[in-house]
């Protein structure tokens, strides 16, 4: 998939954000700008911004602040010493702003994978006006140990400032997630049934590192905020919102956090919120053996939307 590549100032007024857009189609009757997960990068979406150009859709997107081509390698896992989760909102909307400008009347829909979902859920009580739907993957649910994690982090920062890197908290956060895989080759097996993938994350080197102290405490914070009862009556009611996740994904607690999620959102008046759980997947649906069927949940979502709502619905194939 052929791609165009820019850069704007990112909202710490210091950052140099690489952002991307597929080069076709010339008119698109979409726009699906992705909000990439944690210790990966936007390109690692060219297959699925490839399929979604077949069926018309313009897909745009942004290394975030300390990921791929937006951050020195030692800089990665590091977003600012203050805010960074704020930062990313931020950001997102700046490209938004970028797009939406050259295409004003296209829907314009966001999807969000992982720590991406995160940014995505925030995103939404602050800038979901305009917004055509959201699609989310890979999220979590509420984690009653993150006020836990939190103030950890905010005592090791102390002791050992915030660009130190702590194999604790990492295997704290992220040390169990292999466990209901047998015999993992690599320590990424529960990403995808895909060994490929596994193994090709595992040998990227824009991949897998460990965050920072002050990039663990953005992490925490965005699950944190996401996680409040309040949050899903902060989110606009008439949006529509697609959640997809694994049922084998550990990060969603094997489907039952996406569920919590969906349930929350229904209880306060959001009856365009839908779950689909791929029962054989793990974390990256996108990513997964079957990803095409994913990929066509997707494209039907956008089409059922636009068809819904109006605004040439008729145009995607």
């Amino acid at each position: 998939m052929s791609m165009t590549e820019g850069v704007f100032t990112g909202a710490d007024g210091t950052s140099l954000i690489r952002y991307y857009r597929s080069a076709s189609p010339a008119e698109p009757v979409a726009i699906l700008q992705i909000l990439h997960g944690m210790s990966e990068y936007f390109l690692r979406y060219e297959a699925f911004a490839g399929h979604m150009g077949r069926c018309g859709i313009l897909v745009v997107g942004h290394d975030h602040a300390g990921h791929g081509q937006s951050s020195a390698e030692d800089d990665y896992g590091y977003f600012g010493p203050d805010k960074g989760w704020l930062n990313f909102v931020e950001d997102a909307d700046h490209l938004r702003l970028i797009v939406s400008k050259e295409h004003p009347d296209v829907p314009y829909f966001m999807l969000g994978h992982s720590m991406g979902s995160l940014i995505l859920r925030e995103y939404l009580t602050r800038h979901a006006d305009g917004l055509a739907g959201a699609i989310i993957t890979g999220t979590s649910g509420r984690n009653v140990l993150t006020p836990l994690g939190l103030f950890l982090v905010r005592v090791l920062r102390m002791r050992y400032g915030d660009r130190h890197r702590s194999n604790f908290v990492q295997t704290m956060a992220f040390g169990g997630n292999n466990r209901r895989v047998g015999s993992p080759a690599n320590l990424y097996e529960w990403l995808s049934s895909d060994r490929a993938v596994s193994d090709s994350y595992a040998n990227d080197p824009q991949c897998g590192f460990v965050l920072t102290l002050a990039g663990f405490s953005d992490l925490f914070t965005l699950l944190h905020r996401t996680s409040q009862p309040g949050w899903p009556g902060r989110v606009p009611a008439e949006l529509p919102l697609l959640f997809l996740s694994g049922a084998l994904d550990p990060v969603g607690r094997y489907g039952e956090g996406p569920k919590e999620v969906v349930e929350a959102l229904r209880k306060a008046g959001h009856q365009r919120a839908e779950l689909k759980l791929y029962e054989e997947m793990r974390h990256e649906v996108l990513n997964e053996k079957d990803r095409t069927a994913v990929y066509d949940d997707i494209e039907a979502f956008i089409k059922d939307v636009i068809e819904r709502d109006g605004a040439a619905g008729q145009r995607l194939g």
